[in-house]
């Protein structure tokens, strides 16, 4: 067992990605994050989502699930534009939301999420870029 295995162990309030390094010391990859004595707190990491649209002030839904998802999801604004991030959430209205500017990272959570969008303002050249990394509960 490799010392940061051991503090995964040991420590109930290790960061996330100190349990990423322990679990890929301990050969189960990067695909999820759990507290080793904790399972049913584990969550899945999704392949990442490429956010590439053009700057119309027009939603664009990456992602929308058929049942509520407890979920943490990573946004990278990559571009030159200002994002608009739409988090719908199963019996929340309105949507969460919230702005991203250019080279800003942000992380929300979310226990009901339904669906993921993007609006694209203040663009320049006319298109927005960006990542979007969801870690869905197990």
């Amino acid at each position: 067992m490799s010392e940061t295995e051991k503090k995964a162990n040991s420590d109930k309030n290790i960061s996330p990605s100190d349990l990423v390094k322990a679990r890929t010391e301990a050969g189960y990859g990067k695909s999820s994050i759990c507290h080793p004595q904790a399972c049913d707190s584990c969550f899945l990491e999704l392949p990442p989502i490429i956010i590439d649209q053009p700057c119309d002030t027009q939603p664009r839904v990456y992602w929308q699930a058929t049942d509520d998802v407890d979920v943490f999801i990573w946004i990278n604004n990559k571009g030159r534009c200002t994002m608009k991030v739409l988090l719908a959430e199963a019996g929340c209205a309105p949507p969460v939301t919230d702005t991203i500017l250019p080279g800003q990272s942000k992380l929300f959570s979310s226990n009901c999420l339904k669906k993921f969008a993007i609006e694209c303002r203040e663009c320049e050249p006319i298109k927005c870029l960006g990542i979007a990394k969801f870690f869905v509960k197990n």
